[in-house]
């Protein structure tokens, strides 16, 4: 939404938004007005019909390798496979292919990212995933996947007690803060204009002065009963739709909203078996979990030597 392309021809007043073949462009504007352009979607160039009076801006459906998509999971599967430096890209043997069927299965809002400069690949994949509240990770083969935490987990958990741990070795390692709201930035204005002096619409204005548009989800008694604000800290996202970032608000002011904690055990060579995001029912005589408690593993922290031994925290 609303980004900068790049002037490659003054004379021609070509603008390009993809050095490679693109979906759509949505629409050009010139100073926050609407203009007419000839678009060339193979080469993601865009001519300007009149020279420009002011900001050129533009909203587009952008990289299209063969098929267009602005779901997570396809997005970082381009960016992986045909991005960064040639030595180091991944192919579709690297990529958990049931893993990311499932997560983009569940998971379909639509995400949108504009590169303009160098950036890191890494970083890119990470701040696509954490839009839904995911991590990028490899697995123990070697595998890249997108994990993430939710509560109550998924799938039929697994029960840990006191036999699977190390004596005495059980401890709680941390309390997360309880919070009261959630605030998501989506729809990211990629060119802020806060002084647009055009005869367009004055609520437009104060859409294109806006870098974000923002999503809430609050619970007035948890605030009550912890003594909270409900002004939280937004936490932006690259969501584009106004359901999805409530979607994400929701879900996770669901997660804050109650007391978590983490607990932490030393594992046998069993616990190698487990892996991060995955449910399990943890009961022991300590702490309460006598009858056991629905949580979802959280760390793992293999530790290989004479005998294997696995730092596991699970979160409840």
């Amino acid at each position: 939404h609303n980004i900068t392309p790049l002037l490659i021809d003054d004379t021609l007043h070509d603008y390009k938004v993809h050095n490679g073949a693109i979906e759509s462009i949505i629409e050009f504007k010139d100073n926050g007005v609407p203009i007419s352009i000839t678009p060339t979607l193979g080469t993601g160039v865009a001519r300007l019909a009149n020279a420009p009076f002011g900001n050129i801006t533009a909203s587009v459906q952008g990289s299209k390798p063969s098929t267009y998509s602005n779901q997570i999971t396809d997005i970082i599967k381009n960016i992986v496979k045909n991005w960064g430096q040639v030595d180091k890209r991944l192919t579709d043997a690297d990529i958990d292919g049931t893993n990311f069927t499932a997560f983009a299965a569940a998971n379909t809002a639509p995400v949108g990212i504009y590169i303009e400069s160098k950036a890191n690949v890494l970083e890119v994949c990470q701040q696509l995933a954490n839009s839904v509240g995911a991590q990028i990770t490899m697995s123990r083969t070697g595998l890249l996947q997108l994990l993430r935490i939710d509560f109550p987990p998924s799938g039929t958990p697994k029960l840990i007690t006191a036999s699977n741990m190390v004596t005495k070795s059980l401890r709680i390692a941390n309390r997360e803060d309880v919070q009261a709201a959630v605030q998501i930035g989506y729809c990211k204005n990629w060119t802020v204009q806060d002084n647009l002096a055009t005869v367009i619409p004055d609520a437009h204005k104060e859409l294109y002065a806006r870098e974000w548009l923002t999503a809430k989800a609050s619970d007035s008694a948890v605030a009550t009963k912890y003594k909270l604000q409900t002004e939280p800290t937004q936490k932006d996202t690259l969501l584009l739709v106004a359901s999805d970032a409530s979607a994400e608000a929701t879900r996770l002011l669901n997660i804050v909203k109650e007391q978590r904690t983490v607990y932490e055990y030393v594992g046998f060579a069993d616990a190698l078996e487990l892996t991060l995001g995955q449910a399990v029912t943890l009961k022991h005589s300590r702490f309460g979990l006598s009858a056991g408690e629905l949580g979802v593993v959280v760390g793992l922290e293999p530790q290989y030597g004479n005998e294997v031994r696995v730092n596991v925290k699970v979160m409840i």
